[in-house]
């Protein structure tokens, strides 16, 4: 209130008020609005996981196994009893956005039904080189730089 020459005037104050924003109002719908973007969040946290976790590629190779001049002896009554028995050698590679896992099978192929033998992990670098090759025990497998693992006939052989 002011005072003009004996007269009161009254000054009025006009407040601003904010223009309504469109959207969601109230407790109810922002709740809403919580549950659905964590719901959201975790299906494209789930998606997402899958896509680089699970391999996307894989691939089987089976490797031949080379006898580098490994005989039986001829003086035995069974001389293809004598050597060990070859086992089918597989390696599986399978690969994901982010890794790659490599695994030489080794042992019996039961058709579609799976394999019957011996896993053995190998470094990704090694695998595309390996090479198998019989010995008088068993079976190495190896690479040009180096890489060498022995694995025993009876590792293998039907039973294990």
């Amino acid at each position: 209130m002011t005072l003009h020459h004996g007269r009161v005037s009254e000054q009025i104050e006009e407040i601003a008020t904010p223009v309504a924003r469109p959207g969601v109002r109230g407790c109810l719908g922002r709740i809403a609005l919580i549950i659905a973007g964590s719901v959201l969040g975790t299906i494209l946290t789930v998606l997402l996981g899958l896509a680089i976790l699970v391999p996307w590629r894989s691939e089987n190779i089976e490797l031949v196994v080379t006898d580098p001049g490994i005989r039986p002896d001829p003086n035995t009554d069974s001389a293809a009893d004598s050597a060990p028995s070859m086992p089918t050698v597989e390696l599986r590679t399978a690969r994901s956005l982010v890794s790659a896992t490599s695994t030489v099978w080794i042992g019996e192929r039961l058709g579609e039904r799976g394999f019957h033998g011996l896993a053995i992990p190998v470094p990704v670098a090694v695998a595309e080189d390996l090479r198998a090759e019989r010995t008088e025990t068993g079976l190495r497998l190896r690479d040009d730089d180096g890489f060498e693992i022995l694995v025993p006939a009876a590792w293998w052989e039907p039973g294990r």
